[in-house]
């Protein structure tokens, strides 16, 4: 019916966000092809202009990063998501400790989306349609930003991959700011259970205002018309709950 045909091309139309903890999935490889499989299976029945997906641990608990257990598992994911014409994103394979926070965003445009999903360039103050050729970087470029919560920043005594990567779309009129953010865990359940908050939670507390005040304050882009603008609103990426999303 006429009913149904807006509907589907209203759901076509928007933007889906997965976010997952990708550790277990690179100490057990064979779970790799069951996971991107799901993953593929939700966004299929979406099919959304633009399909953002948000790593931790990206490689697993080894450091260095695996570069190439990394690249053949992205690779498994594009094959799975064809109909996607254009993928861009960043995966940090970065070799020095002190700078390694194990993310990786892939970002995926519809090829019926056109140019009306657009990302934001952080150096020219501009957004930038999708081109195939713009492909996936392995180190942080114009278009996102990389932060490694350095040691001691948040009572942390010793090195940690915690950190974010923060990049921005808009997709017609509305901009979206996506924040891929790894925070710190309770590395002892004794020292948490002595305080409320415990000082895990504080320190958690501390890096996402830390975060919020450098993504408040960076408020170009936020206007239609890319231009920059005062105070504008962050709108938050609609979501999906599934086994692949965490």
């Amino acid at each position: 019916s006429h009913r149904r045909h807006k509907e589907k091309k209203k759901m076509a139309a928007g933007v889906l966000l997965l976010t997952a903890n990708t550790g277990s999935v690179f100490e057990l490889p064979v779970l790799q092809a069951a996971w991107v499989k799901e993953v593929a299976q939700v966004v299929l029945e979406r099919k959304p202009f633009l399909f953002v997906l948000h790593l931790q641990e990206l490689g697993g608990k080894r450091y260095p990063a695996p570069k190439a257990e990394v690249r053949a598992f992205v690779n498994l994911l594009k094959k799975a998501l064809s109909f996607y014409d254009r993928v861009v994103g960043f995966l940090d394979l970065d070799d020095q400790e002190h700078t390694f926070t194990a993310l990786g965003t892939l970002q995926f445009v519809l090829k019926d989306a056109g140019s009306v999903v657009q990302r934001w360039n952080f150096e020219k103050e501009r957004y930038d349609v999708v081109a195939a050729a713009d492909g996936v970087s392995e180190s942080p470029d114009s278009h996102c930003e990389k932060v490694k919560f350095m040691l001691g920043q948040f009572r942390q005594s010793r090195h940690t991959r915690k950190g974010f990567v923060h990049h921005r779309w808009r997709v017609h009129s509305r901009v979206f700011d996506f924040v891929n953010m790894h925070l710190f865990h309770d590395a002892s359940n004794i020292i948490a259970s002595q305080k409320f908050p415990s000082p895990y939670s504080e320190s958690r507390r501390e890096a996402m205002e830390f975060m919020l005040r450098r993504l408040l304050g960076g408020q170009q882009g936020l206007s239609q018309s890319g231009r920059g603008a005062g105070p504008a609103p962050v709108l938050p990426a609609a979501s999906s709950s599934s086994p692949a999303a965490a």
